[in-house]
């Protein structure tokens, strides 16, 4: 079941993915309750910050909010309550997080089994306190009026 679960939440990172840019001259996220967990289209840099706000919320356990914060190809692959049973399950083996650090990124036009658009795609090395380490990965989605929104996570 929780193999299960995660498997609908990750879009596969494809070791080859084709690289894109961000579209010039686009505005940033508009502003709403969600805005601190949102990058901004201006800079990869954005993307790596708001990945590392939105893993802190799974790493403080509010596993609803970084649900609520998803995109809607996410949020249609499972409930929100499956998500939140089925992500808290998937790491509370690996126990308290000790240091993440960003390791790759890649900007992409096509995911497989998604629709085409614009994903950033980005994984972290995680140290967790366990002595276990693990990557994280994380695929943002452009959306409706340029907001990005998590499509995809998976740990392992």
């Amino acid at each position: 079941m929780i193999a299960r679960i995660v498997c609908a939440l990750i879009f596969a990172i494809a070791a080859n993915v084709a690289l894109a840019q961000t579209p010039p001259g686009k505005p940033s996220a508009p502003p709403g309750d969600d805005q601190q967990v949102q990058p901004t289209l201006r800079d990869d840099k954005d993307v790596i910050e708001a990945s590392e706000k939105w893993l802190k919320l799974l790493d403080d356990g509010h596993l609803g909010a970084a649900w609520d914060n998803a995109a809607p190809t996410l949020k249609s692959s499972v409930t929100r309550d499956q998500w939140v049973s089925g992500i808290g399950a998937a790491r509370k083996p690996f126990g308290k997080v000790q240091s993440r650090a960003a390791e790759k990124f890649a900007r992409a036009h096509e995911m497989p089994g998604a629709p085409d658009g614009d994903y950033a795609l980005i994984a972290f090395r995680t140290r967790f306190a366990n002595g276990k380490n693990a990557e994280e990965q994380l695929v943002w989605q452009l959306g409706e009026n340029d907001t990005w929104r998590v499509s995809g996570y998976y740990i392992r």
